[in-house]
């Protein structure tokens, strides 16, 4: 086995667990206490004759500057984590590493929910995230090598969603089933489409039936833009025929789950809610 300190071991089942990470999310997780310690572990995990993680970089964007670079493990870091006492099932190497920039900052959102939700179930006695899946999470249908997206939600005459994450936790005794989506940008009516498309799927029962749930799933949204949420809500709202949904989405910003997780989720309606 490689030897490797502690907070290595931690970087690298963080990594694991959220498929990718930045310095600046590991940060979050206080496996160090500063970046420079992180950057430090990180270099031993790199630069070795079997590098354990691997880095894709996206150089400079012409208003946020430098972009963090994503982490991600390597299959040597793989037969680690396996000769640790891991699953084949529980680690998460991305099959497809090529990624276009226009997608980083939505990929980036998605980690961060998970992230933000973790920190967020943990700090209760009686909650667990059961499991969590990204848009980008593969499957296999079949013996075949053709691996279809794990998200995938089946409506009719073979149309689909892919939420961008799919996720069931437990609260107590009671079991929770979640479809998210992140929203960037400012087209309210792209975001308010999507809201027609999950809730073909929840009166279809499709996302209770693929995951054998006994109630309806709830749909989250993240908006990026506040006055984008607002519209969102809005539309919902004044339209009289999707009032008996309205306990079943959920909206946030961006900013809001980074600040605090556990307010300011809302009702189409503007009423405050708890998450859960």
């Amino acid at each position: 086995m490689a030897t490797i300190t502690t907070a290595q071991m931690k970087i690298l089942e963080a990594i694991n667990r959220y498929t990718f990470l930045t310095v600046p999310l590991i940060d979050i997780l206080k496996i160090h206490k500063n970046k420079v310690s992180i950057y430090r572990s990180l270099q031993g995990l790199k630069n070795r004759s079997k590098p354990l993680v691997y880095t894709q970089n996206y150089g400079v964007h012409p208003t946020k500057g430098q972009l963090p670079s994503l982490l991600y493990l390597s299959s040597y870091a793989k037969e680690l984590l396996l000769e640790g006492g891991y699953m084949e099932n529980q680690i998460h190497i991305p099959t497809n590493r090529t990624f276009v920039s226009s997608d980083y900052f939505h990929r980036i959102t998605n980690i961060q929910m998970h992230l933000y939700m973790d920190i967020y179930l943990q700090s209760m006695e009686n909650a667990e995230l059961l499991f969590l899946d990204y848009y980008f999470s593969k499957s296999q249908t079949s013996q075949k090598l053709y691996a279809r997206a794990k998200n995938r939600i089946d409506l009719q005459n073979d149309r689909y969603i892919i939420p961008d994450i799919i996720t069931k936790f437990i609260v107590g005794e009671k079991e929770y089933l979640y479809l998210v989506e992140i929203h960037n940008g400012t087209n309210s009516n792209k975001a308010f489409y999507q809201c027609l498309q999950h809730i073909k799927a929840i009166d279809l029962g499709s996302p209770k039936k693929k995951y054998n749930h006994p109630t309806n799933n709830r749909v989250i949204f993240i908006f990026e833009h506040k006055s984008c949420m607002d519209a969102v809500m809005r539309k919902m709202n004044e339209n009289k025929d999707l009032q008996k949904y309205r306990n079943l989405f959920l909206f946030n910003t961006k900013e809001n789950i980074q600040r605090d997780f556990s307010k300011h989720w809302m009702k189409c309606n503007g009423e405050e809610t708890l998450f859960y």
